[in-house]
């Protein structure tokens, strides 16, 4: 395996979801080089709070991948949309979209799920995060099955300093057709707004024991930088760090949100 969200608009959400999923199953499986997963990094750094003053997200995200061990380099263009459709629930799709690792170019696995604001007091924010991996992408980049992930959203904020944990599990899919399993999901991130315009952050993430690597765990540390460009565009650089024996060893992701 390669890698170790008006009241009209969410039929809009829906209809790309099935879009998306008919493109994927047109494609005919071969396992990841690896056993990384990015869109991970995305869920246990998912914010517990709603989307603001707009309704909606659309996040593109070119990465490069590097890993550990003799795999080729991955490069993708993630895409990632969300959508607030009630005060407290937000839905949302991503995926690394194009993906490409000589000598493979194809599309990437699905994840769709939402999120339910279900607590804030004071400075004090709570959320259940639910997204489903659907196996959609293209031969070389295709999960073994669908993995759905529930993950426990927890953020305080202090003045401009946000601290936020994630604590979460994957019932992930085996690529020896062996039962599925359950793992053990923890994120961590810090983040220092100090003016409209700035923000910088650092966190860690990771998950264990993966079942198809000798139940090794993988952790990264990482940093992360976004310029707000306009009130509804910004632009981030996120870098990354690979702590374990194998998987990622470093990454590099450039992301463009637009908000409307």
């Amino acid at each position: 395996m390669k890698r170790d969200v008006s009241y009209c608009r969410p039929r809009l959400v829906l209809a790309a979801i099935a879009l998306m999923l008919f493109a994927g199953t047109a494609a005919p499986l071969m396992l990841y080089a690896e056993d990384d997963r990015p869109g991970l990094s995305k869920i246990l750094r998912e914010k517990s709070q709603d989307l603001k003053e707009d309704r909606f997200l659309l996040e593109i995200s070119p990465c490069y991948y590097k890993y550990k061990t003799d795999a080729g380099d991955w490069l993708n263009t993630g895409l990632f949309f969300k959508a607030n459709v009630a005060p407290a629930w937000e839905i949302g799709i991503g995926s690394d979209f194009l993906s490409y690792q000589s000598p493979d170019f194809g599309l990437s696995d699905i994840y769709a799920g939402a999120k339910w604001k279900f607590y804030a007091a004071s400075d004090w924010t709570m959320a259940l995060s639910g997204y489903v991996l659907f196996p959609t992408g293209d031969k070389a980049f295709r999960e073994p099955g669908m993995e759905p992930t529930l993950t426990l959203l927890v953020s305080r904020t202090l003045g401009a300093w946000e601290i936020g944990l994630s604590v979460g599990s994957t019932y992930a899919a085996d690529e020896q057709d062996d039962p599925n399993y359950l793992d053990l999901e923890i994120g961590i991130e810090v983040d220092y707004t100090p003016d409209a315009k700035n923000s910088f952050s650092v966190f860690s993430s990771g998950y264990g024991p993966d079942q198809r690597i000798d139940g090794s765990s993988r952790f990264l540390v990482g940093t992360s930088y976004t310029r707000t460009l306009t009130d509804h565009q910004s632009l981030g650089i996120m870098l990354m760090k690979g702590l374990s024996g194998r998987g990622m060893d470093w990454s590099s992701v450039l992301t463009y949100s637009f908000t409307f």
